[in-house]
């Protein structure tokens, strides 16, 4: 495998995961607040997922073309959450932003009234976070405010860009270097989430369907879905997995995700069937396998969500 000098960034950290494709992980202090990917097809080069803020995409797509040697000229935006599409606008005109139908939608309706909603309110969004101190002690609060001060500093330009191409299904992206297909599924993280896939070698950019090392947010999707969808995934015997954030994985970390979902099901079903009140939750202990990962109060978020669905049940 060649060696190329990586472009350093405050956003983000790049590594080569094979000839031509690298992972661009999210620094904890930088305005990206998610991974992206960049594979260089041959003739075109593909960025997976284009970051929080425009800063953090003009590193990203400075660093795509000086990798590649191509214009950058596919983006592709695996699901509707800001961190990971709020960074459109730096790709040029030209380039295609391809996304489902469904997240196409969902960026012009609830990513666009987030937007809105910062719009309206960043006066008392700057008088909370501007000072920099860290609100709260645990890392999704602190990883919550670095969110809002990245907005808040990228907002006087910030625009929503739409994808201007849409599929249903899969999709085949063909290069002289690599060939890579995108596959949508409904429901696991969100109502739609893309994964790109490089078949030849065997690696899977995952999104926000996988974390690694990480609390995941499995609040906006259907953890049932989500577990079938990893499954089917784990049948494609992938090499190496991108998570959504976190570092690169492998089939144990996605074994390790169906196990966390799995293991919350459980322990809200114990809840639910003592009859315990939703306000014991915070006092239960995150299970050794996962209690030093980032984010935990992801967990109680997680587990509250898992309790309620079974609140609602008929």
């Amino acid at each position: 495998m060649k060696s190329k000098k990586m472009i350093p960034s405050k956003h983000f950290q790049l590594e080569l995961v094979a000839e031509g494709v690298y992972a661009a992980v999210q620094k904890p202090e930088g305005c990206g607040l998610s991974n992206s990917g960049v594979i260089d097809l041959g003739s075109r080069t593909v960025v997976f997922d284009t970051f929080l803020t425009p800063h953090a995409a003009e590193d990203l797509l400075f660093a795509a073309e000086e990798l590649t040697n191509h214009p950058v000229n596919i983006v592709v935006n695996s699901h509707y959450h800001s961190d990971h599409t709020w960074g459109n606008q730096v790709f040029s005109s030209n380039a295609e932003i391809i996304s489902t139908n469904t997240t196409r939608r969902l960026i012009n309706t609830a990513g666009m009234s987030e937007y809105k909603w910062f719009k309206e309110n960043s006066p008392q969004l700057e008088a909370l976070y501007g000072s920099g101190e860290t609100v709260g002690n645990d890392s999704y609060q602190k990883y919550l405010m670095v969110y809002q001060q990245c907005v808040l500093k990228a907002l006087t330009s910030l625009t929503i860009r739409l994808p201007n191409l849409t599929f249903t299904g899969r999709m085949k992206l063909f290069g002289s270097n690599h060939s890579v297909e995108l596959r949508a599924y409904s429901g696991g993280h969100t109502a739609s989430d893309t994964v790109l896939y490089i078949p030849q070698e065997r690696i899977i950019f995952m999104s926000d369907l996988l974390s690694v090392g990480s609390h995941p947010y499995l609040v906006d999707g259907d953890p049932q879905e989500l577990v079938r969808i990893l499954s089917e995934i784990k049948t494609m015997q992938p090499r190496v997995l991108i998570p959504g954030h976190g570092p690169p994985g492998d089939l144990h970390d996605l074994d390790l995700m169906i196990r966390y979902v799995g293991d919350l099901e459980k322990i809200a079903q114990r809840l639910y069937e003592k009859g315990d009140p939703e306000e014991k939750i915070s006092k239960i202990p995150i299970p050794k396998s996962y209690d030093r990962w980032e984010y935990p109060d992801l967990f109680y978020k997680n587990l509250r969500f898992f309790y309620l669905r079974l609140q609602r049940l008929p």
